[in-house]
Parts: structure tokens; C-alpha cells; sequence
């Protein structure tokens, strides 16, 4: 089985990828990118086949119905067969009703719940998936023995979350390429905890209360998720709601009669213009007619407004203006941050600004955010993850394990992924890293556990020009960007973990949240506080190479000390090193050249500091059970990762921290630090002590 991912590699939106096994041909998805404003115009992807009749090309499968998953579907030929949910195809044909946006097809083959279907050698099984798109799947594809997993979009966080959880504890086994959608990775918000539709629902109530007018909540019509989280609210609120006709149908297209629907007492259909010429051009009567007995009409809007929460779009400013009913009116914007950036968005926000209507944003997204993929990439085991719909990949690569990254119209065959895996977790064969390119550049999947005293040997060879690499590289931010140096006391309602598989970033969130413990140094612990967590070094877009500092501590002297957290044995500590030198290195550079000193002194009270930073101490942390399953701490070890400590690796690890501390810029001190802990109440980990590894003491 031949995989070639024609658009998607390095973008979100667009997705498209084609699959090859005995002369005959899949394809997944077939969306519109992101960026694009013309579908005509749009260059079709490098598919043979799709307009013109090619009896290899098998059929189209559309994970879910959003534009940039089907978006040029109307362009393919007709003769080819589509593959796609039951509702997915109804409420495809609703929209186009209403909207370009909408489709109608030919040939479907309806995909159900994990029930295989087959077409020439591929046999396919579809996992219904949480996701803001309605009846959204994952699939299975297997052919010449070889199984294939791709993840479409999903999330944990929707009102169908359980379906997450199910596959994460039930995924196909032996599955040898994951392809795993990434949209969040390289967002500043990656690591954080993203809202349920209940927790939204939590926040849209008081809002909906308070306001002396209408609620206008901007949401996407397709959202069925959010619709109903936008419903609750206003029931709570004691308003009914109201949706344009186009909604009213996707709501009905669904066939689902626990939805909101136009008959229900508490729900209104609004008509508005733009969407009764629709109607009008298509000489589509009978539709209207047929949610006429629940329309609110433009002159009621008036005296139900204070009564009323409306679904709103821009294209409908001016029925309400029409309608006199923006008194005391607020905007929700419950839709993806960045539109609002959008040139075409502007007119909208003066408009806003002009009437004097205040504007919430109350969203959550409809994908995974990065812990929740971890969970994801971990339950397929040693399957390779190739990412997709990911704008930055390299930094995938560099938050998972196991990863192979390809680029758009690159052919690979799954039999070489498993192989250059080896076992598909760790090479066969030692592979060079480019070490004096810059330790910022080096992936966690490029320092292999089985060679990492060969990788350690290199990099010391190299290590000045890695070092001086770095420094020209490492970004600095400008105080218009200033580093997250404060955190909020708040509080998180998450679902119950366990400690063992807890992601990165709950390990960073529970330290944070400990640093009491930190109080007095104790036992050889380099910082007894911590200022904050998961703080960006990136400064623009072209620095994709620089992630997240996991935990800033304080020193005895008051100064920054730069943690590097790991979780799980698999991770190593020579990358460890790497990466939380990588940092220190950045941390010194915008200390001395840019505007972190002066942020640093505001957030530790105007305390004086000093203009260089000497020393600068930096951590490799992790939980107790790390340090004891690779033999570095008494305890229960693992064969499996503490071979790879070695006595001639632990050499050359201590003359690695002992070439960081003689570096002429001040040098970097690197301490590894061992984390007591338990599980806390809230699900995220409870430190209760700390205390230094020594690498000389291998058990």
C-alpha cells in the first residue's frame, strides 16, 4: 500500500490523500483550502482521474462535511462513487439550498459506525468521531495486509466526547501509519485545556441574562454541537431561540429528533433576505412553506428581542437593523479567533463599533488540543504517525513520538515507514543529526534511545557550533509580544486522570500549581519557586522552529530557571538537554538584547536584577518513576530503557552539562530533578517534593 498526501501536509484545510494498492486507487477527502476564494479557480490536486473517468480510481471518502473536507467535491466527475455518513449526505444537500456551499451527489456509499466496506482491494471501517461537523469519521483503510488508520478531524472536548474516549480505549489494532490530524499543534493555546460544550454552556448563560436586548450569536449553522450548547443556554436563560431558515433546515437534515427543531415551542425560524432570494431563484416554495407555521417575522423581533436569543451572521445586519430590534443587543462570537483578523471581517467590526454593541467571544474548538492528541498518538502504539491537516509539522515532530513527517505529492510506501522504524519505535540504523544547523532544529524522533551515547559523542564534537547555530537563531519577542510571565489562580474542571500516561502539559499546570513545595531549595533543587508555565519563545511565524518553555522556575538570587519536563521513559534525556538548552540559550539572548529583563523585574515585583545573567541554571525534570525506570534512581526498572544509560552514556552526558558550564557566555548549569507526586483531586498531578539526580548514582 502506496500513500501520497496531495494537499494537507503542511496546511490546515484543503486535505486530500490519495491512496494506491494492486493499480487501483482511494482518496480521502477532497476540501477547498482554507485560503481560497474562488473553488473554480482552485488548482485541482494532482489526482489522476477525478474529472475525467479512470476505472483505478475506486471512490472519494469524505470524512466529515466541512468545506475544507469536500469543498471541490462538485468538481469530480460524477461517474466516480462518494463515500460519506447517511447525515453527512443530507445535510450537504440542505445547504445547497442555500449556500455555494453545499452539494449534491450521484453515487454514495453511506459509511456507518464500524462497519466495514470494501471496494477493489481496500477494505475500509469508519469510526464515528466527536467533532463540531455532524456524523464526522475516522477510517481504517487495509490493503496488501497493511493497516492504515486516518483520524479526519476529532476532539474529546464536544458532546460526543465519549467517542474519543472509546477509540483511545479501544482503537484497531495493529494499525502501521497513524495519519493524524494536527490543526492545534504550534497555536499558543495547544497545551491548554480546551472548554466542553457544557463549560461554554456555563458561560453563555449569564450573558444571555444579563443582556437588556437580544443575544446575536455568531456561530457556523453546521455546528450542531454548538447550536445545542447556544439552545441550553438560552433555555436556562428562559429565551427561546431563534435561527435562520438555513439552519432550521441542517437542523432537520441531521434526521436526529433529540436536536433542536423548528417545531419545538421554545424555537423560532427567521427568514432573511439574502436566504428568501435564494429561495425565490430556486423556485423553492414548498420550503418555505414548510417551516412558515414557526417563522417570527421582522416586525415582531422588536417585542421579542429581550425575550430572544438570535443565531447571526454578518449577512444579517441589515434585517435586524430593518427590524429596530439592536436595543440593548450584545454580540457572541462563538467561532475560530483568527476570522475576526480577516480583511473581510472589518466592515462587520465597524459596524459593531458604530452601534455601540459590545461583543463576548465564548468558543472552543472543534479539534484536539495537544494533550488530547498525545493520548491519541499513545493508544496506537507502535504504529508511525504521519501528521496532516498540521501547518507546522516540525513541531509535531518534535511534541510525539514516532513521527514521520512527508511533504504534499511525496508517494511513500507503508511497508518503508515500519522498516525505517524498525520495530516502529526506534531505528535500526544509526542516523546522523545535523548538530552545528543548531540544536533548535533537532526533532525528538532525530535522537534515537538505542544510539543516544553516538548522538552525545557528535554533538560534543559539534557542540560550538551548535551552540553559536542556536544563538543567531533564537528569537526575541518585543514588549508588543510580551512573555507569559503571569498565570491566573484558577480553578479546572477536567475528567480524572491517572498519573501514569498523564500528558506533558498536566505535569506542567500540577507543578505550577505545587511550587509551594519549591520553598528553600531542597535537596539540591536549583529554583524554590516557579513563575510560570508553557511560555512562548516564538516571536513570529518564521521562528516554527521554537516552542513552549515547559516551566520557568526562580532561583535563590531571584533570576529565571529554565525547566525542561518530561513524562514517560520513552522520552529521552539527551533530547531533554538539548531542548532545555536550546531555551536557556534563548532566555539569555532576550535577557541581554531584548525586553524579557524589564518584563522579568515587573513580574517579580520591580525587584533589581542584573543586566547579564552569569550562570544560568537550567532543569531537566520528571517524575520519580522516569528517573527509576531508566536506572538513575532506586526503584523498579525497566530493561527496556535502562540499557539505554549505559556507564559510557552517563560519561558522556556529565561532560555535555560539564561543556555547558564552561561556555563563554556565562555557561549553563544543568541539574536533573526528580518529582515526588501524587494524584490530585482535579485530575492533575500533586508534587510533593523534589529533590536532584545525581548521574552518577546508576542503580
Amino acid at each position: 500500500m502506496k500513500v501520497c498526501i496531495r494537499r494537507g501536509a503542511k496546511q490546515i484545510g484543503g486535505t486530500c490523500i490519495e491512496i494506491e494498492s494492486q493499480g487501483k486507487r482511494l482518496v480521502l477527502d477532497i476540501g477547498l483550502p482554507l485560503d481560497s476564494q474562488d473553488p473554480l479557480s482552485v488548482a485541482m490536486p494532482r489526482v489522476t482521474g477525478l474529472q475525467t473517468p479512470d476505472e483505478s480510481l475506486v471512490g472519494v471518502v469524505l470524512s466529515h462535511p466541512h468545506l475544507d473536507h469536500y469543498g471541490l467535491a462538485f468538481r469530480v466527475s460524477k461517474a466516480i462513487p462518494f463515500l460519506m455518513g447517511e447525515a453527512a449526505e443530507r445535510i450537504l444537500a440542505a445547504a445547497a439550498v442555500f449556500t455555494l456551499s453545499g452539494a449534491k451527489f450521484d453515487h454514495v456509499v453511506h459509511l456507518v459506525d464500524r462497519r466495514p466496506i470494501t471496494l477493489g482491494p481496500f477494505t475500509m471501517t469508519p469510526f464515528l468521531v466527536d467533532h463540531s461537523a455532524y456524523d464526522a469519521y475516522a477510517v481504517l483503510v487495509e490493503a496488501d495486509g497493511k493497516r492504515l488508520f486516518y483520524t479526519g478531524d476529532l476532539r474529546a472536548h464536544g458532546r460526543k466526547g465519549k467517542l474519543f474516549e472509546r477509540l483511545v480505549a479501544h482503537p484497531p489494532t495493529g494499525v502501521d501509519v497513524l495519519l493524524v490530524e494536527g490543526t492545534t499543534i504550534g497555536r499558543q493555546d495547544a497545551s491548554e485545556h480546551y472548554q466542553t460544550e457544557d463549560e461554554l454552556e456555563d458561560d453563555l448563560v449569564p450573558i444571555f441574562r444579563a443582556a437588556s436586548g437580544m443575544p446575536l450569536v455568531w456561530c457556523s449553522g453546521q455546528n450542531i454541537d454548538r447550536i445545542v450548547t447556544v439552545y441550553k443556554a438560552a433555555k436556562k436563560a428562559r429565551r427561546q431561540l431563534i435561527v435562520d431558515m438555513y439552519t432550521a433546515h441542517i437542523l432537520k437534515a441531521t434526521g436526529n429528533p433529540r436536536l433542536p427543531q423548528a417545531s419545538w415551542s421554545d424555537m423560532r425560524v427567521f427568514l432573511p433576505k439574502f436566504q428568501k432570494a435564494r429561495i425565490k431563484r430556486q423556485h423553492d416554495f414548498a420550503l418555505a412553506k414548510e417551516y412558515r407555521p414557526f417563522r417570527i417575522f421582522p416586525e415582531e423581533l422588536t417585542e421579542m428581542a429581550g425575550r430572544s436569543v438570535m443565531l447571526f451572521r454578518p449577512t444579517m445586519c441589515q434585517d435586524v437593523e430593518q427590524a429596530d430590534c439592536l436595543a440593548g443587543a450584545e454580540l457572541v462570537y462563538s467561532m475560530w479567533d483568527g476570522y475576526l483578523k480577516d480583511e473581510k471581517t472589518k466592515p462587520f467590526l465597524a459596524w459593531l463599533k458604530e452601534r455601540g454593541i459590545p461583543m463576548h467571544k465564548c468558543h472552543t474548538s472543534g479539534h484536539a488540543p495537544l494533550f488530547d492528541l498525545q493520548r491519541l498518538r499513545k493508544a496506537f502504539g507502535t504504529a508511525v504517525a504521519v501528521p496532516v491537516h498540521c501547518a507546522e509539522p516540525d513541531v509535531f515532530a518534535k511534541r510525539f513520538d514516532g513521527v514521520t513527517v512527508h511533504g504534499d505529492n511525496e508517494w511513500w510506501d507503508v511497508d518503508h515507514e515500519i522498516n525505517e522504524e524498525g520495530s516502529r519505535t526506534m531505528a535500526r540504523e544509526y542516523k546522523t543529526v545535523e548538530w552545528s544547523n543548531g540544536m533548535h532544529l533537532v526533532r525528538k524522533n532525530q535522537v534515537q534511545l538505542k544510539f543516544v551515547g553516538r548522538h552525545a559523542t557528535d554533538l560534543l564534537a559539534n557542540f560550538d557550533a551548535a551552540v553559536k547555530a542556536t544563538q543567531s537563531a533564537a528569537p526575541v519577542r518585543s514588549a508588543a509580544k510580551p512573555y507569559k510571565l503571569h498565570r491566573p489562580e484558577e480553578p479546572r474542571k477536567l475528567r480524572s486522570r491517572k498519573l501514569g500516561g498523564m500528558p506533558e502539559s498536566f505535569w506542567e499546570r500540577g507543578v505550577w500549581e505545587s511550587r509551594k513545595v519549591f520553598k528553600g531549595n531542597p535537596h539540591g533543587v536549583p529554583f524554590d519557586d516557579i513563575q510560570s508555565y508553557q511560555v512562548m519563545l516564538r516571536a513570529t511565524n518564521k521562528d516554527k522552529e521554537w516552542g513552549e518553555i515547559d516551566l520557568v522556575g526562580v532561583s535563590r538570587n531571584g533570576l529565571p530557571v529554565i525547566i525542561e519536563l518530561k513524562s514517560e521513559p520513552s522520552q529521552c534525556l539527551l533530547f531533554a538537554m538539548i531542548e532545555v538548552m536550546s531555551y536557556g540559550i534563548a532566555v539569555r539572548k532576550a535577557w541581554e538584547n531584548g525586553t524579557l529583563r524589564a518584563q522579568w523585574k515587573t513580574a517579580r515585583g520591580n525587584v533589581v536584577v542584573p543586566e547579564n545573567l552569569g550562570q544560568l541554571d537550567l532543569v531537566c525534570a520528571a517524575p520519580a518513576d522516569y528517573w527509576q525506570q531508566i536506572g538513575l534512581l532506586p526503584g523498579d526498572s525497566s530493561r527496556k530503557w535502562k540499557n539505554n544509560y549505559g556507564s559510557d552514556v552517563i560519561t558522556k552526558l556529565q561532560e555535555l552539562r560539564k561543556q555547558a558550564i564552561e561556555l563563554k557566555d556565562g555557561g549553563y548549569r544543568i541539574t536533573f530533578v526528580s518529582l515526588n507526586s501524587a494524584s490530585g483531586d482535579d485530575g492533575y498531578p500533586q508534587i510533593l517534593g523534589a529533590e536532584a539526580v545525581v548521574l552518577g548514582s546508576r542503580t
